[in-house]
């Protein structure tokens, strides 16, 4: 590993990747709740290659699914 992924994983406890990842879930949960856009656009808003990705993340990252969270099981945070 490179010194920076070290230091990384040291200071924040995660690699790069998955503390973009964590990142991009948590600022897409805002938009999920405050727009009418689909999940698919959402997941693009925020980085996400597509809706698949996006949903198999946020259920690994929060036990529900975007669509779920969305229609009002927002209690993942």
């Amino acid at each position: 590993k490179s010194k920076c992924s070290l230091l990384f994983n040291k200071y924040f406890h995660d690699t790069p990747i998955t503390y973009i990842t964590k990142l991009r879930l948590r600022k897409s949960l805002s938009t999920l709740l405050g727009s009418n856009n689909n999940i698919a656009a959402i997941a693009y808003e925020h980085g996400f290659s597509g809706a698949s990705y996006y949903c198999e993340t946020f259920k690994k990252y929060y036990g529900v699914s975007p669509l779920m969270y969305k229609k009002g099981n927002s209690t993942v945070i």
